[in-house]
């Protein structure tokens, strides 16, 4: 876990642990928090319906206090290059550990160690779901052996994502 930094009382440097928000309150179209009920902080979040005056009562001290009272756990996720995949959404997540897999060796916008920080990440959010981790860990594997290093990505790897996508559609992972 990273930590942060800043000035005590006295001038010193202090080292606080980084904010973990991974609870959440409020309307995501008006307005909403992220939330870590840990260190009680609040990330104030604002949708695309929401007016002015709604706003400024987010804003308000006691909104930010009641969000970090009734905060509920947020749906675990992990986010690459725009895609996001949930807990909830198992399909999701082998259609992106599938495209993980696929990565070639020598790309050179991807490591390999991102390239496995990133399967690592999804196999997390299955930790204490054996099945849905055992069908995250074969749909890397799939690519890894059958995608990897034979097809270019001058395509932006649409013909990788078309393969993933139908194995995971078809309930071959």
């Amino acid at each position: 876990m990273s930590e942060a930094t800043s000035l005590n009382d006295q001038g010193m440097l202090a080292w606080h642990e980084a904010p973990v928000f991974d609870h959440e309150y409020g309307n995501k179209n008006k307005c909403y928090y992220e939330v870590d009920k840990k260190n009680g902080i609040a990330r104030l979040l604002f949708g695309d319906d929401i007016s002015d005056r709604e706003a400024e009562e987010c804003r308000q001290p006691e909104s930010e206090a009641q969000a970090i009272a009734l905060a509920s756990p947020m749906d675990k996720k992990v986010e690459f290059g725009g895609y996001v995949a949930r807990k909830s959404d198992l399909l999701g997540a082998l259609v992106l550990a599938c495209y993980t897999g696929s990565l070639d060796t020598n790309n050179s916008t991807v490591s390999e160690n991102e390239r496995v920080r990133r399967y690592s990440a999804l196999l997390d959010l299955y930790g204490d779901d054996r099945n849905s981790a055992a069908r995250v860990t074969k749909a890397f594997e799939f690519a890894s052996v059958n995608l990897r290093d034979r097809f270019p990505l001058d395509t932006m790897g649409r013909y990788r994502v078309a393969v993933c996508d139908q194995m995971a559609i078809s309930g071959k992972f």
